[in-house]
């Protein structure tokens, strides 16, 4: 969730690489499909990581 749109691309052209030598039979349509399916599940609408670890950080421990 933290990581740059720069890691994200790069993370993203690996992973479809990956899937056209491992699927031979998906075609470049396919791939780009995949694509842009992935690339939006990178960048949620509403991005909570900041206030759920902030959240976290104020949690006292739990009493055993």
């Amino acid at each position: 969730m933290k990581a740059s749109r720069e890691q994200q691309l790069e993370w993203m052209t690996d992973t479809i690489e990956f899937l056209g030598e491992r699927f031979p039979s998906l075609t470049p349509k396919d791939l780009k499909e995949l694509e842009n399916i992935g690339m939006r599940f990178c960048s949620p609408v509403i991005s909570n990581a900041e206030a759920v670890e902030t959240a976290d950080a104020q949690q006292e421990p739990a009493a055993a």
